[in-house]
């Protein structure tokens, strides 16, 4: 037991210090600043057709996102991992990211065909046969992610919002309308930051 508590800490060390290598540095303020800037514009729009509730929910989104910052974020995401990988017992369930990485392509590939779509018409003609298929891998993407951070903290308050919002809140249909582009951009993103075919040993790619 005590020797699994010294790995532990060991593993914990070594995680901080990955996470804050220069990929993730680099990285993960930019997918964080298009997300931010992303929901923002949701807010705003809303805001502009009435829906007051569905921007101040974005709203605090888009606010929950701040502690995943690199600069001010990393222990309470460090402690929301001890706390739901290193410290679970022998056989709990954690995240497949290798599943999830493949949902993830698979929406990057959807979105980057809403994205090459020139007229209205085509993208409403999408939308009607999509945003459900769209909506369904990214339920599915936050359902995963749910199953690691399966003990109360931040990362899962977070997961618990966004999963809301999105069976609730047409986030995905508000995202695509609003900021295509740039949703486009943070899904592949998070792909090479999160999902890379080379975490999984394979040779897959988008």
């Amino acid at each position: 037991m005590i020797h699994q508590r010294r790995f532990s800490v060991i593993l914990v060390l070594f995680v901080f210090i990955l996470i804050q290598s220069s990929a993730y540095l680099t990285t993960l303020p930019t997918l964080l600043s298009l997300s931010h800037s992303l929901l923002l514009r949701v807010a705003i729009a809303r805001t502009s057709r009435n829906d007051l509730s569905g921007a101040a929910r974005v709203r605090s989104i888009a606010e929950k996102l701040d502690f995943l910052r690199p600069r001010d974020g990393i222990w309470s995401l460090a402690w929301d991992y001890c706390r739901n990988y290193l410290w679970r017992g022998v056989g709990a369930g954690g995240i497949p990211m290798e599943e999830l990485g493949t949902t993830v392509r698979e929406i990057a590939i959807m979105v980057g065909e809403f994205v090459s779509l020139r007229s209205d018409r085509e993208r409403a003609v999408w939308g009607v046969r999509n945003y459900g298929k769209v909506t369904a891998r990214l339920k599915k993407v936050v359902s995963g992610l749910k199953l690691g951070f399966s003990q109360s903290g931040a990362v899962r308050e977070l997961l618990l919002i966004i999963q809301k919002e999105i069976v609730e809140g047409d986030l995905v249909k508000d995202c695509l309308e609003i900021g295509s582009k740039d949703l486009e951009g943070m899904v592949r993103i998070a792909v090479d930051l999160f999902f890379s075919p080379s975490h999984f040993g394979t040779d897959r790619d988008l």
